[in-house]
C-alpha cells in the first residue's frame, strides 16, 4: 500500500508544496515530524528575526560600555542580561527546525 501526494500552493503562500512517495507507515512518521517545522515564510518569523537583530545590537552597544567603564551592575541590568539570554537560547532552540530557501 503506496501512496504519492502533490500538494500545490498559491504563490507567495506560507505553506510549500511537496512531492511525497511511500508506504503508509512512513506517511505516519513523518506526519509527527512536520509538525516542528517553522516555515521561513511565516510573517512572525520577520518579527522575531527583527527582535532579535536589535537583542543583538543592544548587546553590542551594553557590553562593551559595561566592561570599559567598570559599570556596577544591579538587578536592572540583571533582569536585562537574563532576557537578552533566554531570547538568544530560544532564537537558537528556533533555528534548528526553521526552513530556508536553497539556491539551485
Amino acid at each position: 500500500n503506496s501512496f504519492c501526494t502533490l500538494l500545490v500552493t498559491r504563490p507567495h503562500s506560507p505553506t510549500m508544496g511537496f512531492l511525497c512517495c511511500g508506504s503508509e507507515e512512513e506517511k505516519d512518521k513523518k506526519k509527527g515530524e512536520e509538525d516542528f517545522v517553522v516555515s521561513h515564510l511565516q510573517p512572525w518569523v520577520y518579527w522575531w528575526d527583527l527582535i532579535i537583530i536589535i537583542v543583538i545590537l543592544a548587546s553590542l552597544i551594553i557590553v562593551p560600555l559595561r566592561i570599559g567603564f567598570n559599570l556596577e551592575d544591579d538587578n536592572n541590568w540583571l533582569v536585562v542580561d537574563i532576557v537578552m539570554d533566554v531570547l538568544l537560547i530560544m532564537d537558537i532552540a528556533l533555528t534548528f527546525f526553521r526552513t530556508f530557501e536553497a539556491e539551485g
